[in-house]
């Protein structure tokens, strides 16, 4: 599928806005979308470079798919929907695609994600929680008052949630730790795990029974 480009000029990638056209990549890249009645689908386009005003000569603005990606956006979508829901064996045989190839793709689109949500300059934060479930169950809500966005979630009531985010603090080194170099204020501090998270308190208790 040969796709057209915008009628009124390229779009810059950062600031959204409209830039001027200096040129036009000669080979065509190739994007994979999802399959459509078992057949597969491709996006073939040239993209162009621009002028933006803000941040100077960039590649154009591509909507249906991340900057350096080879698949379209409704195709990761849909790959990290199956592989929520089943193994990455079978998501490979729906999407139509080696499962090494989907598992590269996984990999790239968390590390992408994640990079994506990192929390970057927090000065000043507001602390809320709210009820779901008909009022029976309290989630904390952590934001930035500066950027007026979320970066935390917690299960429970505020003061005991945020108790609990205290309690991982200083922690890897104590796991890491032998358990015969462990003094009782050590033993003390990990036992809190078993409130902050249980998974840890647990792999801990393994692991000293190992040892």
């Amino acid at each position: 599928m040969e796709v057209k480009p915008f009628k009124n000029g390229a779009l810059c990638p950062r600031c959204n806005r409209r830039g001027k056209n200096v040129h036009t990549v000669g080979t065509p890249r190739i994007w994979r979308d999802l399959p459509v009645c078992g057949r597969q689908v491709f996006f073939i386009y040239s993209p162009r470079e621009i002028i933006c005003r803000t941040h100077g000569r960039m590649q154009e603005f591509i909507p249906w798919a991340d900057l350096y990606s080879r698949v379209t956006h409704r195709f990761e979508y849909a790959l990290l929907v199956y592989c929520s829901t089943m193994t990455q064996k079978a998501a490979a045989q729906f999407l139509k695609i080696s499962q090494s190839a989907l598992s590269d793709l996984l990999h790239r689109i968390i590390t992408r994600t994640r990079q994506d949500h990192k929390v970057r300059n927090l000065r000043s934060i507001g602390v809320d929680e709210i009820s779901y479930c008909k009022g029976h169950k309290y989630a904390t809500i952590v934001y930035d008052l500066e950027k007026s966005c979320v970066v935390w979630i917690g299960k429970g009531k505020a003061r005991d949630t945020i108790d609990t985010r205290k309690a991982l603090k200083r922690l890897r080194w104590l796991l890491y730790r032998h358990s015969s170099n462990r003094t009782e204020e050590d033993t003390k501090s990990l036992r809190s795990l078993y409130r902050g998270n249980r998974r840890i308190h647990r792999a801990w208790i393994l692991k000293d029974e190992f040892e």
